[in-house]
């Protein structure tokens, strides 16, 4: 394993493992899945990751121009398509309206710290599509609609994962200490506002 990569794990296992628990994620655990339940994931996953995603890619496209596929990597909008196919009914509070604060500038670091999690979770996203075939099925809805999110990639998951990989390992290679810290602080930091966004959803459910 690379030496980034190493850190970077290491440094969020702990919360990426709470995070897979999480009580937002458990209507897809349920057989067959909860709908109206993965609609509110929906809207709360797309209320945290539009706003993160127009702060993260557009630090990528000024800190990291080695990654000359951003365009490809942009995925909030299939969360509001997934939610149009659907046709489920989603309380206020998890709704466009509620969209997350983010932070400033970011560092070349901090970029890849960032997406170290948002290309992270898309590659892990794929079990949760598959998952949720048999229901969106008895549903009419065929192909990935309501669920574009989770399989944004289609067959190209695990070679998106490896160009991200090449890139990061090319660019980190550089980094004095103090920037791997802030790589890793950065991927921690982002992991930890999405927990936060997702728990205040639940509560205020």
């Amino acid at each position: 394993m690379s030496p980034w990569l190493g850190n970077l794990r290491a440094a969020t296992r702990e919360i990426h493992a709470r995070l897979h628990l999480h009580p937002a994620f458990a209507p897809l655990a349920c057989v067959p899945p909860d709908l109206p339940g993965y609609a509110r994931l929906l809207a709360q996953l797309e209320g945290f990751h539009a706003p993160v995603e127009a702060w993260l890619f557009g630090g990528a496209a000024r800190r990291v121009p080695e990654l000359t596929d951003l365009a490809r990597r942009r995925k909030a909008h299939l969360l509001g398509a997934d939610l149009a196919s659907l046709a489920v009914i989603v309380p206020p509070f998890v709704g466009a309206g509620a969209a997350m604060d983010v932070g400033g500038d970011l560092s070349r670091a901090a970029v890849l710290g960032g997406l170290y999690v948002t290309e992270g979770s898309t590659l892990g996203g794929r079990e949760l599509g598959r998952r949720l075939e048999p229901v969106l099925r008895a549903r009419g809805l065929g192909g990935t609609e309501g669920r574009r999110f989770f399989l944004a990639y289609g067959t190209s998951h695990g070679v998106m994962w490896q160009r991200f990989c090449t890139v990061a390992e090319r660019v980190a290679q550089d980094f004095s200490a103090a920037e791997h810290a802030d790589m890793a602080g950065a991927a921690r930091a982002l992991f930890l506002r999405l927990e936060d966004w997702l728990t205040h959803g639940q509560a205020a459910a």
